[in-house]
């Protein structure tokens, strides 16, 4: 049985790598392992003494939706510990974005009549019932004294704050919040008609044989059970039908079914679901195909930042900082942790492995990127007041979205973290 006590040794697990370039305030950050035996134990004992989190923590607000992020090393380590402790516990395990990528692109692909149902839970952290989900784990005694009354002081903090629901931004708030519908996938697989449901936090896809609009109105019950909403404006229902069924007189008589040569409607449908972009045939023949691609908000986004790391090159004629966002953006990169130790990789090619590299429509994805990369770098040639040089220029021109994906370039993890380069991007 993992333990749930917050001594010195439990606190030192919950470290990361990126914490020394984090935390700089509030004490820093212990320089050798003097240092951090000191600090642990001091931690435990305020830990055991307070029974308290200390309150070192900021306020964000992105897209008018409120979060917290620790501004503390204590803070962190106390609330991972938290975290930790209740994911163990219940057995929360977050749900492999890509593999529910690979089983939605299956599903759509077999050659079956469906509807295909999106929801979005609307204002998800913010709906979930504090106390009511508190007064929960308190009657299921998973948890030791010590973790709920840290959890009681995280909802106290939360509340004083004027946070409805749990602030996003922290790993606790997104544990809780899967805590709390820990059962909803079960019961929305429990509708008639309903043979497949992934949901990614607050986005579900349901898979369904009878009529959507009916599945559609019990899956808004259940989640009313839940103190959730479907987010209308987000809401969007696909109908995948076999070709023969309404072009074949035969219709269900047909004996040729799973091999009808009917060809398929000339009009492609697109999904939008966690940074892809599933483009499919409204009509079935054989097999439905389907090619994945970027979504139209990923281009955005990474168009966006790369205007944001020119300016604030502009600003600060940080050429070097410009150099590591760009290949940040437009490489991949090995991710270190603790628990990884570098052997995870992130990037346009390895966080979009499911996007089929011989896609002209992806391919060309990749080209429009680079082609305002180029533009960005050009611009920045002429900048005011910090000119990029010919040889900057060039060093820049040479990083290329197409290039990583299809030689799976992986740039070395930067010596000063990930921090620094993410900043002038930060919620957005």
């Amino acid at each position: 049985m993992n333990s749930q006590s917050f001594d010195s040794q439990q606190l030192a697990y919950m470290r990361r790598r990126s914490d020394r370039f984090k935390f700089v305030g509030y004490g820093g950050y212990p320089a050798d392992k003097v240092q951090w035996a000191a600090f642990l134990s001091l931690l435990q004992q305020k830990v055991s003494a307070t029974k308290k989190i200390p309150e070192h923590f900021s306020r964000f607000t992105i897209k008018r939706k409120s979060g917290l992020t620790a501004d503390s090393l204590e803070a962190a380590l106390i609330l991972r510990k938290v975290n930790d402790n209740i994911r163990r516990a219940y057995g929360i395990k977050q749900p492999s974005r890509s593999e529910i990528t690979h089983e939605v692109a299956q599903l759509l692909r077999e050659n079956t009549t469906k509807h295909l149902i999106k929801i979005d839970i609307r204002s998800f952290f913010e709906s979930v019932p504090v106390n009511q989900l508190y007064r929960q784990l308190e009657q299921d005694r998973k948890l030791s004294t010590l973790t709920l009354q840290l959890l009681a002081d995280f909802l106290r903090i939360c509340k004083e704050r004027q946070f409805h629901g749990l602030p996003r931004g922290l790993s606790l708030s997104a544990t809780l919040a899967e805590l709390h519908v820990r059962d909803l996938d079960r019961q929305i697989r429990a509708i008639p008609g309903v043979y497949h449901v992934n949901r990614y936090v607050d986005d579900i896809i349901v898979f369904c044989f009878k009529s959507p609009d009916e599945t559609r109105g019990l899956v808004r019950k259940i989640l009313k059970s839940f103190g959730l909403r479907i987010n209308s404006e987000k809401h969007k229902v696909f109908n995948v039908h076999m070709n023969c069924e309404f072009k074949c007189p035969a219709k269900s008589a047909c004996v040729r079914k799973g091999v009808c040569q009917a060809t398929a409607g000339p009009k492609p449908q697109v999904l939008d679901f966690l940074g892809y972009a599933f483009e499919f045939k409204k009509e079935n023949a054989q097999s439905n195909s389907v090619s994945l691609r970027f979504s139209a908000r990923k281009i955005t986004t990474l168009k966006t930042r790369m205007i944001r790391a020119f300016g604030d090159y502009r600003a600060t004629g940080d050429v070097v900082l410009l150099g590591r966002r760009i290949k940040y953006l437009a490489g991949n990169h090995k991710l270190k942790s603790s628990q990884n130790r570098g052997r995870l990789r992130a990037g346009v090619f390895y966080s979009y492995m499911q996007c089929d590299v011989s896609d002209p429509a992806f391919l060309n994805q990749l080209k429009d990127l680079d082609v305002f990369l180029r533009t960005q770098i050009y611009a920045a040639t002429a900048g005011v007041p910090h000119a990029l040089s010919p040889i900057d220029a060039l060093r820049l021109v040479r990083i290329s979205f197409a290039a990583a994906v299809a030689h799976r370039i992986t740039n070395k993890a930067a010596p000063t973290g990930s921090g620094l380069v993410k900043e002038c991007w930060k919620y957005g």
